[in-house]
Formats: C-alpha cells, structure tokens, sequence
C-alpha cells in the first residue's frame, strides 16, 4: 500500500482536537480503505490524506483511496449505524466517526470517486500569539 500525507505548505491556525478521537478517526478510515481493496482485489493500493482549505476557515482531510468506492445509493446513509458496503462489515466504524467529527464542532460527507472520498471538516482557529501566553 501507498501511503500518502499531504500538508499544504503555508497553512495557518490550529485546531483543538482530542488527539485519542482523532487517532481513530484517522485508523477508521485507513481500515475501512485496506478492506474494501482488499475486497475489490486492487492492485497497487493507494492511501492518502490531503489537508487543506476547501472552506474559509475549515480544516480539511480528505481521505481518499483508489479502492471501489461508496454505491451511491448508499453514499446519503453510510454514516448511519448498521449501514455498510462491506462484505464482513458490522457499520459502526463510520457512525463513530461522526460522532468524532460532530464532538469537535466539524463536519463529514462521502463524495463520488474515482475510489473512496470521504471529508472531513473541523473549524480552524487562528494561533495564539507568543504575546498572549507570556
């Protein structure tokens, strides 16, 4: 597997993120994106992260791989519990991920491919200055 973090150079401000939750977050999806081209027999697998700014003051990670997808007729309910595209898949992984992203104020969505596109969106707040912690 390729494995691939793309920070965008330049970028301003931080988040206030609980590291544990955002951890899984990240596992959840690199899981769900090694099984399903597992499933769909992909050669040369490719995983990567794309952080950005896709809207004014909003983080972004895009998590993408060349995996089959979401069917779109399941894009609108994946994050739903028990909803899943997976052959062996119980489909708690992507409720729990936005219940992740809902306690940290942000947001999630699936797009249409190619592979698998999932969002996810935490506002971005602008950096303490050293004046403000002396």
């Amino acid at each position: 597997v390729n494995f691939e973090l793309l920070l965008p150079p330049g970028l301003e401000g931080e988040i206030h993120a609980d590291q544990d939750y955002m951890r899984r977050l990240i596992v959840n999806f690199a899981d769900n994106a090694l099984h399903s081209m597992d499933e769909a027999n992909v050669a040369n697998r490719s995983f990567k992260v794309e952080f950005g700014i896709q809207t004014p003051g909003w983080l972004s990670a895009a998590f993408i791989d060349n995996g089959p997808g979401v069917p779109a007729a399941l894009r609108e309910k994946i994050f739903d519990p028990y909803i899943t595209s997976k052959a062996s898949g119980l489909g708690l992984g992507l409720p729990i991920v936005r219940r992740i992203a809902m306690e940290h104020l942000g947001r999630i969505r699936c797009e249409a491919g190619p592979g698998g596109r999932f969002i996810f969106e935490v506002p971005l707040m602008k950096k303490e200055s050293q004046e403000m912690n002396a």
